[in-house]
């Protein structure tokens, strides 16, 4: 047998309430003078792809942009290996196009690459805040962005995360930035 719904109380919130109505008193305002109905902005970390679909880079190397523009699409979430692959290899293949544009290429590990890239970058004017990151991967081996680790990710070692790519990708995007720029 049915009951009537409307003799018991619902725990529902009342069918007028929207996103904008106030669990407050009438007439209060938040701290800071902001109306109760403004919300707060996505967290980075939200996305699914490792690069934001709002970055774009002119790329004029072939190889180069098809790790780029396979990355910036994929879904990082379902495929963090690949994604985390992907970003390794985008850093690698940028780092090393950005040395033989400059006439210092350089063989061997990736973080020593790095290195020379930081020292090249802040003599051109990068400041030391955007180069911190890059010059913490190449100089701490056991860092959890440092190419070893990524490598250790890739190599089936640990099991990436989604959030961990987006965060390296956050954390060296004005380098890459300044790299893309120059190659």
């Amino acid at each position: 047998m049915r009951r009537d719904c409307a003799a018991r109380p619902s725990r529902r919130a009342p069918a007028i309430w929207n996103r904008s109505t106030s669990l407050k008193a009438p007439g209060r305002r938040k701290r800071g003078g902001t109306k109760a109905g403004k919300r707060n902005n996505r967290s980075p970390d939200a996305r699914r792809t490792v690069i934001p679909r709002s970055y774009s880079a002119h790329i004029g190397d072939k190889i180069l942009k098809r790790l780029y523009d396979e990355l910036r699409e994929l879904d990082a979430e379902t495929f963090s290996f690949a994604a985390t692959y992907l970003l390794r290899a985008v850093i690698e293949r940028a780092a090393t196009l950005y040395l033989q544009s400059k006439g210092k290429a350089l063989e061997g590990e990736l973080h020593k690459k790095l290195e020379r890239v930081a020292s090249l970058l802040a003599a051109g004017g990068i400041s030391d805040r955007d180069l911190k990151m890059l010059r913490t991967m190449a100089s701490d081996k056991d860092n959890h962005y440092s190419p070893d680790t990524i490598g250790h990710f890739v190599h089936g070692g640990a099991v990436p995360t989604r959030t961990q790519a987006i965060r390296l990708w956050d954390s060296i995007e004005p380098v890459m930035t300044a790299i893309f720029n120059q190659l």
